[in-house]
C-alpha cells in the first residue's frame, strides 16, 4: 500500500516528500541540484542490466572489459592494511552452479563490513588474472534482498523485473555519505513512478498535448522495455531541457528588444511579440523534427547587407591597409554597418577563426560609426590585457592616421597625469575612440557620449564586467543605451551560438587571408626534442615563442615555469637574446620586451599565455608549448596562430609527456579549422572554457545536450510556438518549468548575456 507521504506526489513535489528520503538525503540531493521529484527523475541510470540472464563464473574472462551480470554468495572475505590509510579486500564468491571466483577492492574498508558470508549479490566488473585464475577487479556489487524486491513489485509495478532491464545508477559521494546507495536510488525512482499523480502533474493527458509522451519519457528513462526505448526517452528529456532554455533565450531577446525600442523613443516599454514559425499542427513539442526549418529570431546578421546609403569600398579606400581584405571580411563589415545603422541599440557577436582578421573588421565599424553615424559619440574598445589594448591603439593609428588624433588608450598602468588628461578630453568631446582594459569601467571614469562598446576576447570578461562598461553610458546625462559588439577569440561551436549567445546577432568571418602558409604542428614527448627545432629557426633568422603554464616553480605542480625554462634555454643557446614575459611584468617591461621582440632584437621569448593575445610578430616562426595538455584545444589553436603570420615556414611544437594526454591533442595535427577544433574542445572541457566561466546560463541542464544544432534549432522553434500559444494552461506549465530549470538563477540569466 502506498505511503501516505506519497499520496499527493507530483512532479513538482519536493524530494523530502518522497517516502524513503529523509532530511539528510533531501539536503544532499538539493545541494546537487535535485530539489523536486522532476529533478530526481532526471538522475538517469549509467547502464542497464538484464538480470534475467545471469551468467556463470565459468564464463568470466581475464580481460580488461566489463563482464556480468553474475549472481553469487559470499564464501569468505579478508582485509589487509598497508601504508597510510590503504587497504585491499579479497572476497571469494560462489555462484548457483558451484563455480567460485575471487574479487578484490582497494581502499574501500567500509565494503568489508557489507560482505556477509551467505548473502547473495549481483556482481558486474572487469576481469583480470589473479594467481593464474580469472578474477574480478573492483566489481560493482549489490545485495539481493528478495523480500524487498517482492514488496516493490506489489506496489502497482511499472513492469515486472523478469521482463525488463534493471537500471544501475552511479554512486554520488554526497548521497553515499548519507547512506543513500545506487540501489536506494533505484528503489526510490520505482516508488516515485508507481505512486506519482500524473494527472496533477500536467494540465492534461490528452493525446493532442505533449504530456503523454513526456510521462512515457520519464518512465522509459528508468524502466524501459529495451535500450531503444531508453535512448528515445533520453533524447526527449534532453530536448525538454533545451526547450526550456530556448524559451528563456527568446524571453531575454524579447525583453532586450522591448528595452532597446523604449530606449530610442519616449514611448513606454511594451511586450514585443515573438515570431511564430510555421509548424504542422500535429507536430509534437517533445519530438525533434527530422528536418527543422530555419528560425527567425535571432536572424544571422551576415545576410542583412542593405547599406545602399554607403558604399563599403569608400570606407576601405580611405584606410592605410598594407593588405587586401577578404570577401568574408567585407561582407562581415557590411553586416555590422547595417546593424549599427538601425534606430535601436544592437548586440552583436563577431566570430571567426584565428587569423581571419576580426580586429580589422571591428576597426572599420569604428570608423564608419564615427564618420557616418555620430561624430560626437565615443566608442569604447576594451581588451583583456594591456599589450593587446596598446597593440589595438597602435594599429588603429597606423591603419587610420586621419582618425588617430581622436583616439586614446587607458590601462591600469596609465599615469595619474595622463588619466586626468584623458578624462578632460572626454568631457570636452575630443575623444572619439577610447581603447583600454578593465580600467575603462572604473568608477571614477566618466565617458559622456558613450554609444558603442566593443569587447575583444569576450570570453575573458564576466557578465558583470560587460554590464559595468555599458552602464558608463546609461549613467551619463544622455542616458544612452549603447550598441554592444563582442569579439570571440576563437570560433564558437554552432550549438553555443544557439544557446548561450542565442539572443545575439551573429556575424561570422568564414575565410582567412589568402597566401597565409599553414603551420606545421607536431607533438613531442620531451623538451630536449624541441631543441633542434629551436636551433633551426634561430639559425634561419626566425624568432621563437616558448610557452609555459607557470611563472615560477611550484612545489605543488610538476609543470614548467618561465623562470626555470629561461635558465634551461640560456644554457643551450648562450649567444641567443632571450627574454621572459608574464602577467607579473610591469607595463614598462612589457612594452620594451614586446617592442624588442617585434623589432627582432630578441630571439626567444619565454612567456605564459600573456602572448595568447597582444603580440603580432610576422617574423616569429616557431611556437613551443610546454605541458600542452594543460591548455584547452581552442587555446592551443589560438597560440598556434601567433606564428605563420608572415612569409616564413612556421611550426608549432606541443610538448606533452603523458601518452594518454597526447590523444586529445591529435585533432590539432589533423586540422587547422578552428570550428572543428572548438567542437572537440566543447566535448572535452565543456562550454565554460569557450564562453568564459562567468557567462550566465552555463549551469543549466541544457548545457549537457549540445551535440546537435538541429535539435537546438527545433527546440527554439518549439519554444517560439509555446510562447505564442493560445493554450494558456500548456503555456503556463512550460513557463513555470522554465523558471524552475534555472534553479533560482533565472533573473541572473535575464540580466546577463
Amino acid at each position: 500500500m502506498p505511503s501516505k507521504k506519497n499520496e499527493f506526489l507530483t512532479l513538482f513535489s519536493l524530494v523530502n516528500e518522497v517516502s524513503g528520503i529523509g532530511k539528510k538525503t533531501a539536503s544532499a540531493l538539493e545541494v546537487n541540484g535535485f530539489r523536486t521529484v522532476m529533478d530526481f527523475l532526471k538522475l538517469l541510470p549509467k547502464r542497464f542490466e538484464d538480470r534475467t540472464k545471469v551468467i556463470s563464473f565459468s564464463e568470466l574472462k581475464p580481460e580488461d572489459s566489463y563482464q556480468g551480470v553474475f549472481k553469487a554468495s559470499v564464501k569468505n572475505s579478508t582485509i589487509s592494511h598497508f601504508g597510510k590509510n590503504k587497504c585491499v579486500i579479497y572476497c571469494t564468491f560462489v555462484d548457483e552452479k558451484g563455480a567460485s571466483v575471487s574479487a578484490r577492492w582497494f581502499n574501500q574498508p567500509y565494503l568489508h563490513r557489507s560482505l556477509v558470508a551467505g548473502n547473495w549479490y549481483f556482481l558486474f566488473g572487469k576481469g583480470f588474472l589473479l594467481k593464474g585464475k580469472p578474477a574480478l577487479d573492483n566489481p560493482e556489487i549489490e545485495l539481493i534482498d528478495e523480500e524487498c524486491e517482492k514488496a516493490e513489485k506489489l506496489v502497482k509495478p511499472v513492469r515486472s523485473l523478469e521482463t525488463t532491464l534493471t537500471p544501475v545508477y552511479s554512486p554520488m559521494k554526497a548521497l553515499t555519505d548519507c547512506r543513500f546507495s545506487p540501489k536506494a536510488i533505484r528503489k526510490t525512482v520505482r516508488t516515485i513512478i508507481n505512486t506519482l499523480n500524473w494527472e496533477k502533474s500536467f494540465p492534461s493527458l490528452s493525446e493532442n498535448t505533449p504530456f503523454p509522451k513526456l510521462r512515457k519519457a520519464f518512465t522509459d528513462a528508468h524502466f524501459p522495455c529495451d535500450l531503444k526505448a531508453f535512448a528515445s526517452a533520453k533524447i526527449a528529456l534532453g530536448f525538454l531541457d533545451q526547450l526550456l532554455f530556448q524559451m528563456a533565450v527568446l524571453k531575454r531577446r524579447e525583453k532586450k528588444i522591448a528595452f532597446e525600442v523604449a530606449a530610442m523613443s519616449s514611448l513606454p516599454s511594451t511586450s514585443v511579440p515573438l515570431p511564430l514559425p510555421l509548424l504542422s499542427p500535429r507536430s509534437s513539442l517533445l519530438t525533434p523534427a527530422s528536418s527543422p526549418s530555419p528560425l527567425s529570431p535571432p536572424s544571422s546578421a551576415s545576410n542583412n547587407t542593405d547599406i545602399a546609403s554607403f558604399q563599403i569600398s569608400e570606407l576601405i579606400s580611405s584606410c592605410n591597409f598594407p593588405f587586401e581584405l577578404t570577401d568574408s571580411q567585407i561582407k562581415s563589415t557590411e553586416a555590422i554597418i547595417s546593424l549599427i545603422s538601425q534606430n535601436r541599440p544592437v548586440s552583436i557577436m563577431l566570430q571567426g577563426d584565428v587569423g581571419c582578421g576580426k580586429t580589422i573588421v571591428a576597426f572599420l565599424a569604428v570608423v564608419y560609426y564615427c564618420t557616418k553615424i555620430s561624430d560626437s559619440s565615443v566608442i569604447a574598445f576594451m581588451a583583456p590585457t594591456e599589450p593587446l589594448a596598446r597593440q589595438h591603439f597602435r594599429n588603429f593609428g597606423q591603419f587610420f592616421p586621419d582618425y588617430s588624433v581622436r583616439a586614446r588608450v587607458l590601462t591600469g598602468d596609465t599615469s595619474k597625469t595622463e588619466r586626468i588628461e584623458i578624462q578632460n578630453d572626454l568631457l570636452k568631446r575630443n575623444v572619439a575612440v577610447l581603447f583600454g582594459t578593465h580600467a575603462l569601467f572604473q568608477d571614477k571614469l566618466n565617458i559622456p557620449g558613450l554609444s558603442f562598446c566593443i569587447i575583444d576576447e569576450q570570453q575573458r570578461f564576466g557578465v558583470e564586467q560587460r554590464k559595468a562598461l555599458i552602464k558608463k553610458a546609461e549613467s551619463a546625462e544622455e542616458k544612452i543605451t549603447p550598441h554592444l559588439m563582442m569579439i570571440s577569440a576563437t570560433p564558437i561551436p554552432r550549438t553555443l551560438t544557439l544557446t548561450i549567445f542565442g539572443d545575439l546577432d551573429l556575424v561570422s568571418i568564414e575565410e582567412k587571408p589568402a597566401g597565409r602558409k599553414p603551420v606545421e604542428t607536431m607533438i613531442l614527448s620531451s623538451r630536449e626534442d624541441s631543441l633542434l627545432h629551436i636551433e633551426k629557426h634561430l639559425s634561419g633568422g626566425g624568432q621563437v615563442y616558448f610557452l609555459c603554464p607557470l611563472i615560477e616553480d611550484s612545489e605543488k605542480s610538476d609543470n614548467s615555469s618561465v623562470r626555470e625554462v629561461h635558465g634551461y634555454l640560456k644554457s643551450h643557446f648562450p649567444s641567443a637574446e632571450i627574454a621572459s614575459l608574464s602577467g607579473k611584468s610591469s607595463s614598462v617591461e612589457k612594452e620594451e620586451i614586446i617592442s624588442n621582440f617585434r623589432n627582432g632584437k630578441i630571439g626567444i621569448l619565454i612567456a605564459t599565455t600573456v602572448v595568447e593575445v597582444g603580440i603580432d610578430n610576422q617574423n616569429a616562426s616557431l611556437m613551443v608549448i610546454e605541458n600542452a595538455e594543460r591548455f584547452g584545444l581552442s587555446q592551443l589553436h589560438q597560440l598556434r596562430g601567433r606564428v605563420g603570420r608572415g612569409t616564413r615556414d612556421s611550426q608549432c611544437v606541443m610538448i606533452c609527456r603523458a601518452s594518454e594526454s597526447q590523444d586529445k591533442l591529435k585533432i590539432l595535427l589533423e586540422t587547422d579549422d578552428g570550428f572543428k577544433i572548438s567542437m572537440t574542445d566543447l566535448k572535452f572541457r565543456g562550454p565554460g572554457d569557450i564562453c568564459g566561466t562567468r557567462q550566465s546560463g552555463l549551469n543549466h541542464p541544457a548545457m549537457q545536450t549540445l551535440e546537435s544544432p538541429e535539435m537546438i534549432l527545433n527546440a527554439r522553434r518549439r519554444a517560439s510556438e509555446i510562447l505564442n500559444s493560445d493554450d494558456i494552461s500548456v503555456k503556463e506549465w512550460f513557463i513555470e518549468r522554465m523558471y524552475e530549470s534555472f534553479g533560482g538563477k533565472f533573473s541572473d540569466f535575464m540580466e546577463g548575456g
